[in-house]
């Protein structure tokens, strides 16, 4: 398979800024996600210290 294969569905090849912006999103919206995930995670009281008198 030539390696042009893969780029006849792009109206051109994306440059290097278009790739550093794309994946800079996908990694703060990844980032993101994942911090959001675990804070809800520590919010919530798990079962075994509800249980305990406080």
């Amino acid at each position: 398979m030539s390696p042009g294969a893969f780029a006849l569905w792009l109206p051109r090849s994306p440059t290097a800024a278009a790739l550093a912006a794309t994946h800079g999103l996908g990694n703060a919206l990844g980032f993101a996600l994942c911090s959001l995930l675990a804070w809800r995670r520590a919010a919530t009281p798990s079962k075994e210290t509800a249980s305990w008198p406080v």
